[in-house]
Parts: C-alpha cells; structure tokens; sequence
C-alpha cells in the first residue's frame, strides 16, 4: 500500500500540472470557448465509452464477476454515506431548495469519470477494470437516475428525458458487459487502439476542469461561504466513515476497501454542473462547488490515504 500512496502522491502532482495548463490556455485565449464546451461531450461520447470496450472485456472472468457482490454492496455503502453527509450538511448550514439539491449533488456525486477511473487504473493496474464494472452498476444508477431528479427544478412540469439512459457510455457498458460475460475480446489491433483512446479521459477532463475554472472566474465561484463548509464533509469525514464501515461491516479485502476509499475521497462529479445549468438550478453552486473540491482534494487525497495505509498496516 505504500507504493500506491507515492503513485498517488505523484499524480496529484499531474493532476495539478493539468489544471494549470487548462486555465492558462482559457486566460490566454490558445483554446476557443467553442473547442472547451466540446470537451465534456467528447469525453463522455468517445473516450469513456472506448475506455469501457477496451478495459471490461478483459477485466477477468464471468465468475470472479459474479463474486463482487460484497464489494458492490461497499460501493451502495458509499454513495449512501456520502448522501446522508450531503443532506445533514446542507440542513446544518441552511441551504434552500433549488441550492440544497445542487449541494446533494455536488456532494454525494464523486467525479469518477475524469478522475477516479485513471487514477485506480494506474494505482491497481491488474484489479481495476473488475471493480469498474461493478462501480458502474450504481455509478450508472447515481448519474442518470439520482442526479436528474435532485437537478430537475420541482414545480416547474419538466418531463425527464430518458433518452440518456441510451447515451454512448451506457450502451457500451452493455456492450462491454456482455462481452466480459460471454468471453469476446477485441482483436489486438483495436484493443489497443481504444485503450489509447481511453487513456485520454484524465488529461482532458483535468484540462478541460481548469479552462471552465477560468472562463467563470474563480472569484465569483469561491464567494458561496457554504462551499467551504462542505469540504471537510466530502473530503474528509465521508470517506473516513466510509472506510470504517467497509472495514468493520463487510468481508471485503483490503485492495477493494482502498478502491472504495479512493473513489469516495474524490473530487465533485463535472456532469452535474452540466445538468444544473441544463435544467436551470443553482449552476453557479455547483461550479464553486466542483472548484474548491477538485483543488482541495490534491490535498487531501494524499493525506486521507495515508491514513487508510497506516491503518491497514
């Protein structure tokens, strides 16, 4: 475990580098706003979905996916956890709807997509691609079920599209599922070539985090004093918790608890403050939130994991 928390510490040092590199390209005007927008979009129809079809059908066998079930019922155990935070937070500091939502939001929602997927694949090379397929069940069931709901402001007649259970992301899960299951793979040529496609997530959604920092400004994002007053709840108590529970409750062996932790330590989710600027909800909260998040968690991640190292010996 020592060895994964220097990998880890030296990719928020990455982390970081690409942040800047995506604010000082948006301040200096090198990239256009139109070539930013596209960014989430690109991510989320291409390299995500190439990410899936080459990592899952080879994650391992039918069987050994069938024997997750403790760890997803760890990773339930999180969103659950972090949820209950979120609301007990928003309560104590007095948030009102549509903001109290965004901040579920915000907070119960880890951006696992553009962070903690490239980040488990180079800490646990060999294991990860199994607990992604299990992670995404109620990955999935958070995005596209969870998030649309608590965004969608109440009272206004809106009808839910839910078109965006056919979004490219899910039908290759599908896909790449069924493949796992019956036992096809790719040849080696287009394994490779979506692999490489796959590995792009990290370096564009860090990229494309940093331009929409500048674009907004970070000033007006960081006034909402409530932003503050989640970060040690999202960042720190919650996945604390997170680990305790896992550890004392269920049979879950020490890799896959530290995989549980790490995607629980993780900065917001970018697709909610798509989705709140979509439906029209608090945007601007959800922007701060998912700023002051990704930044501070190059921070705490390193220092949250060390603990969890130091505790599992």
């Amino acid at each position: 475990m020592e060895t994964e928390l220097a990998i880890l510490q030296e990719q928020m040092v990455s982390f970081f580098t690409l942040l800047v590199i995506g604010y000082a390209f948006a301040r200096t005007k090198l990239v256009k706003d139109e070539v930013i927008d596209a960014v989430p979009s690109l991510i989320m129809r291409l390299v995500l979905p190439a990410m899936l079809l080459a990592k899952l059908p080879v994650a391992g066998t039918p069987e050994q996916l069938l024997h997750m079930g403790w760890v997803l019922l760890a990773i339930v155990l999180m969103f659950g956890v972090h949820m209950l935070f979120a609301f007990l937070s928003g309560k104590a500091m007095g948030l009102k709807q549509p903001t109290l939502n965004v901040h579920l939001a915000v907070c119960g929602l880890p951006n696992s997509a553009f962070v903690g997927y490239p980040l488990l694949f180079i800490l646990f090379p060999d294991d990860t691609a199994l607990f992604m397929a299990t992670y995404m069940i109620m990955d999935t069931v958070m995005l596209f079920g969870v998030a649309p709901i608590l965004l969608n402001p109440a009272g206004r007649g809106e009808k839910r599209d839910w078109k965006v259970l056919a979004s490219p992301t899910n039908v290759c899960m599908v896909i790449a599922m069924a493949m796992l299951l019956l036992g096809l793979k790719f040849p080696a040529p287009i394994q490779a070539t979506l692999a490489g496609i796959g590995d792009m997530s990290k370096p564009l959604g860090l990229f494309y985090i940093g331009a929409d920092i500048a674009r907004r400004g970070a000033a007006k994002l960081l006034k909402r004093w409530q932003l503050y007053g989640m970060l040690p709840v999202k960042l720190v108590l919650a996945p604390i918790c997170v680990f305790w529970l896992i550890h004392w409750l269920l049979p879950v062996d020490d890799m896959h608890i530290m995989m549980v932790g790490i995607m629980a330590m993780l900065p917001s989710m970018i697709t909610v403050c798509i989705q709140a600027k979509e439906y029209g909800t608090d945007a601007e909260y959800a922007s701060g939130g998912l700023l002051v998040t990704t930044v501070a968690s190059m921070f705490t991640m390193p220092l949250v994991m060390g603990w969890m190292v130091r505790w599992l010996g």
